[in-house]
């Protein structure tokens, strides 16, 4: 039901989006993702926790690494910004729905990846380096965006 809701959701909210999630619905949405290793038997948890750490590797590494260079660079954490590589690319290449489609499919990849992985676990550290290139690539490419400078601090 709820990859089901997901999907709803992700067809709506493609660009130009009619709905918006906001936080209320991610924190709601995350809480559940996170939760999910807990149906999990015992003995298989903490691969089921790493499985689903691999399908949100995007998600973790980006707003950490986020957070981190506006630390550094002595920037207020909770004002409004547009520091994170998805919105960088998206606006300064103006081609918000192929940033947004490339993040969903690789998210799904992981996804599926990290369900894999919960059976195979050679597969994990595999497709964390997978999930770290892809977020290393996207940081990469926000960075050479030519527009960046108008859109503030990398």
């Amino acid at each position: 039901m709820l990859a089901a809701a997901t999907i709803g959701f992700l067809l709506l909210n493609s660009p130009p989006a009619r709905i918006f999630l906001g936080d209320v619905g991610s924190t709601s949405l995350g809480f559940t993702i996170a939760g999910l290793p807990l149906l999990a038997p015992a003995g298989g948890r903490s691969m089921a926790l790493f499985g689903v750490a691999i399908g949100l590797t995007l998600f973790l590494v980006c707003p950490l690494e986020t957070l981190a260079r506006r630390v550094r660079a002595g920037h207020r954490i909770g004002t409004a910004h547009r520091w994170h590589s998805y919105q960088r690319l998206a606006l300064a290449r103006g081609r918000r729905r192929v940033v947004a489609l490339c993040l969903v499919f690789v998210g799904l990849v992981l996804s599926l990846g990290g369900g894999i992985a919960y059976r195979s676990p050679w597969l994990a550290w595999p497709l964390v380096a997978l999930g770290l290139a892809t977020f290393a690539t996207e940081r990469f490419l926000a960075g050479r965006t030519r527009d960046a400078a108008e859109l503030g601090p990398p």
